[in-house]
């Protein structure tokens, strides 16, 4: 065969080509290997055209970049299936590098320090500059040429040039990541900031207190001397800060409550109001004193003299000078710290013990912000603004560089959080293979580092906006560097759903209150601010504290501006989608616009969604929002959530009989009320249990049996010892934790009696009543203790105190205050005494009380304030923030009367009929009773006596503007269920608007 192919070959025949092409070809398609490979990777020998296309998904977008045009939409074109459409939740459209992004309804954005819906983006504009019907940020927007407060207003300052800046405004960031559904690119997230990177530093030289303003840079000017005019490589930084949290109050021209105006102020970038975004490198806030330490000032709204002094809110005495820079107590362990030149103001130190400073008058204050002073270092964040004497930084954040420390285990303390990196997980879409992680990281300090810091993601409920702690992880701020916490590299696990809001929290805060010892042990149990996502029998709840600048102590609260979606695994094919519908804010919404417990629009699901199918729903979907409409199914169908059961509740444990150490056997009852909260009710078990010996129940060794509550058993008790015995009950249905309480019983010692009730008698004075008795013990020789109790009657408080006089007789006495009723009633008493020795008893006759009919009372307003803006990190500004406060004449030193409520009518007499707040559709706001303020309470609210409060944000708008604004009342009318009822319109004395 070789030598015919051969000859062939060499004679080049045409016959004997073709049959050689066709043996060769067919040679080669018989390779599987090279068919597929000619074949575009398909088996066989025939060629074929490629398969169909996959299901198209949704693809991600993750865009950055200038604000080009933006737009809301009050016609709620692109979300008609919105339940309530309320103008504050429109979505709308922006324009960024050329690419037009939709932007839901119901979009909450994150600007640097605070939230905000897209709708009130616009409408909390500066309105001094803002073209109307615009967000005054982007570049398309129409501004005046050489306004005040836009970069080319003309300058005055003699040290600069007298020209401006071509741009009325520098150009403002937006970032944006969303999906692109059916076409559209549609937003998820947004963030929004002059520029996010944008950062200055420098040493400050001289600080204008009239006016809050820093000169950063040049040479370091005397304490209290007037700032030098501007020359080459000086910065001009102000706070932005429209509540003077850090130093005085900065507005816009014509605000009544500002003590600065600055032209074009913009409190959409405001600083954190609740949390210090201005503070040293351990989150302790800073602040600018509002008066000239050593020379008078003029304010420059008013005209007024402001003489030198102290600003207490801002005190120079928080500022120790060198030698006097306390380091921490050498029990602790901690080294001390590098001291710095005598007669300079510290850097690194330690605050004095809380109340120290009220003691002596010249130590530090940790429940008070530190100065700024000239000299220190600081890293700043704003935007860029100007006017009259040229550019400045309007500043969201200070960091300062100070190592300010609080002292061990002793409330106050500060915590701050500098970084934050959140996974979304996902999984596999239309088939394509993801790349996802779970990871999530962090950075943060904390002012006392001898104790733990918890972190935790912050969960909110969709309806209420309630919060709840879901626990990530604790961290040691102890030791390189001193105070600083943060995760593990690679920090991979199962942390929950991504939310938008995390928080630490540093177990200072739940330490006893008062002062505790430098060496005390760090706190093994958890610290939390709110109540746990899931049973956490380790956690303890702390109180929320502010200190004098109304800042909340102990924890940081911090949204978070960085996600991880998943990416491909392959390169080249269709471009997987981002999981936004795993964020339940996202999905399925996050409560009240202005916060839990407001009456502000309740922020639900985007619409439209930034997600499709073959998107997966998701697994939070029927438990934690079934209102809200499933991935790929038409708009406004429900899911039916699964009922979820729950753990039994025990309402009470009581006993009968007594115990007395005599080596005879003693029978009490012990009874168990529970409660199982289930529909329909499951079997519950009950079960008792001790430790003690001598114990022998009815129910033998009390294996979980059912019942129906109550259930009672007895307990034989034979002792000789009067050591106290615990029994414990435990209730279970089936759910954990198992309910359980515990009852002590303490043996009487041999041969004791009762003591003796000797007398009894009630003293009736207006609405507060004395009660009296006088008893004995047994033996006459005894102490015993007396006490009271309610046996009928409405019920009321019973203020007991301690029992009185020595042996024979002793004398106790309370003292009730009887509600204030249009109608007469009755109210009956008991003395119970107790012999301490044995545990015995005796209760008295029947002491009664009658209280006369009162038929109305005398209502005081004593505050109304309006602010059109109050605003808080990580969360939405409070819009139209309403504050009322009045008092009844039968509150205020007495206790509040069973069922008496209070409520203001507030009404704006300027609006058309038909709008709600109107004369003729008036709006109601219940006020809340509050207690008369503790002495040296941290932020007074009634004063020495009792009050009644009222707080509502966005309460009434004025819908004849497009788009609406919110407007404060002309008239507010208290009226009680009394009877009582006062009036305040503006212009009285007590009717303030900020």
């Amino acid at each position: 065969m070789k030598s015919v192919r051969s000859v062939h070959y060499r004679r080049g025949e045409p016959a004997t080509w073709l049959w050689l092409a066709l043996l060769v070809l067919s040679c080669l398609f018989a390779n599987p290997a090279f068919a597929r490979r000619i074949n575009g990777g398909l088996g066989g020998g025939v060629l074929v055209p490629p398969g169909e296309a996959p299901v198209p998904v949704p693809t991600q977008f993750d865009l950055t970049g200038y604000i080009e045009s933006a737009t809301v939409d009050p016609t709620f074109g692109r979300c008609p299936n919105l339940p309530v459409k309320d103008p504050r939740l429109a979505g709308g459209t922006v324009t960024l590098n050329g690419q037009l992004i939709v932007v839901p309804c119901n979009t909450v954005l994150q600007m640097p320090a605070f939230a905000t819906s897209w709708a009130d983006f616009f409408t909390s504009a500066p309105k001094d500059i803002t073209p109307p019907g615009t967000s005054g940020l982007a570049l398309s927007d129409p501004f005046a040429a050489g306004a005040p407060g836009l970069l080319d207003t003309p300058w005055v300052d003699p040290s600069r040039t007298a020209t401006s800046y071509n741009a009325a405004l520098p150009a403002t960031e937006i970032h944006v990541v969303g999906n692109v559904v059916n076409g559209d690119y549609i937003a998820g997230l947004i963030f929004v900031s002059q520029h996010s990177l944008n950062a200055g530093q420098g040493v400050i030289s001289c600080i204008d207190y009239a006016t809050g303003e820093m000169q950063v840079g040049g040479a370091l000017q005397p304490v209290g001397a007037a700032c030098p005019p501007l020359v080459a490589g000086v910065t001009r930084v102000r706070m932005n800060d429209p509540v003077g949290r850090f130093g005085i109050i900065h507005g816009q021209p014509g605000d009544p409550a500002a003590d600065v105006w600055e032209p074009g102020f913009d409190k959409r970038f405001t600083a954190d109001t609740d949390n210090p975004t201005m503070h040293s490198a351990l989150g302790y806030p800073v602040c600018i004193p509002s008066v000239n330490p050593v020379n008078p000032i003029i304010n420059p709204v008013t005209g007024a003299t402001i003489t030198p002094g102290i600003d207490p809110a801002c005190p120079l005495y928080n500022r120790p000078i060198s030698p006097n820079c306390r380091s921490f107590d050498p029990l602790t362990l901690l080294p001390a710290f590098t001291p710095n030149p005598p007669g300079t103001y510290c850097s690194t130190w330690v605050m004095d013990m809380p109340g120290a400073h009220a003691a002596d008058g010249v130590s530090t204050d940790p429940n008070v912000s530190a100065p700024l002073v000239i000299g220190d270092t600081i890293g700043f964040h704003g935007t860029m603004k100007a006017d009259g004497n040229g550019p400045y930084i309007s500043a969201h954040t200070i960091e300062a560089n100070l190592g300010i420390y609080t002292q061990p285990h002793t409330q106050p303390s500060y915590t701050f959080i500098e970084s934050l990196l959140v996974g979304t997980g996902g999984g596999t879409v239309g088939g394509i293979a993801v790349e996802s992680t779970l990871r999530l990281a962090w950075v943060g300090w904390a002012s006392d580092p001898t104790e733990l810091v918890d972190f935790y993601a912050v969960h909110q409920d969709p309806l209420t906006g309630s919060e709840s702690d879901f626990f990530l992880g604790t961290f040691d701020p102890c030791c390189t560097p001193l105070g600083r916490f943060r995760s593990p590299v690679n920090n991979l696990g199962v942390f929950g759903d991504p939310t938008r809001n995390y928080r630490a929290v540093s177990r200072t805060m739940c330490e006893p209150p008062g002062i505790n010892a430098a060496n005390t042990p760090q706190l093994q149990t958890r610290c939390m601010m709110a109540p746990p996502v899931t049973p956490d029998p380790v956690a303890m709840q702390a109180t929320v504290t502010r200190n004098a600048n109304g800042l909340t102590v102990g924890k940081y609260f911090l949204p978070n501006f960085e996600y991880i979606f998943g990416e491909n695994l392959s390169l080249g094919g269709p471009i997987i989608p981002a999981n936004l519908q795993d964020m339940p804010f996202l999905f399925c919404g996050s409560g009240p616009l202005d916060g839990p417990g407001t009456l502000s629009p309740v922020v639900g699901q985007l619409d439209p969604a930034p997600w499709a199918l073959p998107m997966a729903d998701p697994t939070f979907h029927t438990s934690l929002c079934p209102q809200a409409t499933a991935v790929g199914v038409a708009p406004g169908v429900p899911l039916t959530p699964p009922v979820q059961p729950v753990a039994p509740v025990i309402n009470a444990l009581a006993s009968a009989g007594s115990v007395i150490a005599d080596g005879l056997p003693h029978v009490v009852t012990l009874t168990v009320t529970a409660t199982n909260p289930n529909t329909p009710a499951t079997d519950m078990l009950y079960s008792w249990r001790t430790t003690a010996a001598g114990v022998q129940f009815s129910c033998g060794t009390c294996l979980p049996t059912t019942g129906v509550s109550p259930v009672s058993v007895t307990a034989t008790i034979t002792t000789t010892s009067t050591t106290p015995i615990l029994i414990t009950s435990a209730v279970s249905n089936g759910v954990l934790p198992t309910a359980i309480a515990n009852i002590t019983f303490t043996p009487a010692v041999v041969n004791t009696k009762p003591p003796i009730v000797t007398k009894t008698s009630g003293t009736q004075s207006g609405s507060l009543v004395t009660l009296n008795a006088t008893a004995k013990a047994n033996n006459g020789l005894s102490p015993v203790t007396i006490s009271f109790r309610q046996t009928g009657g409405p019920s009321v408080g019973i203020a007991l105190q301690p029992t009185s006089g020595t042996p024979p007789n002793q004398t106790g006495v309370a003292t009730v205050t009887v509600p204030v009723s249009p109608s007469p009633a009755t109210f009956s008493f008991v003395a119970v005494v107790t012999d301490p020795a044995n545990g015995l008893q005796t209760t008295s006759g029947t002491i009664t009380v009658k209280s006369p009919a009162v038929l109305s009372d005398f209502v005081t307003i004593t505050a109304v304030t309006y602010r059109p803006i109050v605003s808080r990190v990580g969360a939405p500004a409070d819009l139209g923030k309403l504050n009322i406060t009045a008092s009844s004449n039968e509150t205020d030193i007495n206790a509040l009367p069973a069922g008496m409520t209070m409520n203001a009518i507030l009404v704006n007499n300027t609006l058309p009929a038909n709008v709600p707040g109107s004369t003729a559709l008036p709006i109601t706001v219940p006020l809340k009773y509050t207690a008369a303020d503790v002495p040296n309470a941290p932020a007074p609210l009634c004063g020495p006596t009792a009050c009644w409060v009222g707080n509502a944000t966005g309460l009434i708008q004025d819908t004849s503007q497009v788009p609406a604004v919110l407007v404060a009342p002309t008239t507010v009318t208290v009226k009680s269920s009394l009877g009582g009822a006062a009036s305040v319109s503006q212009g009285n004395a007590v009717f303030t608007i900020r």
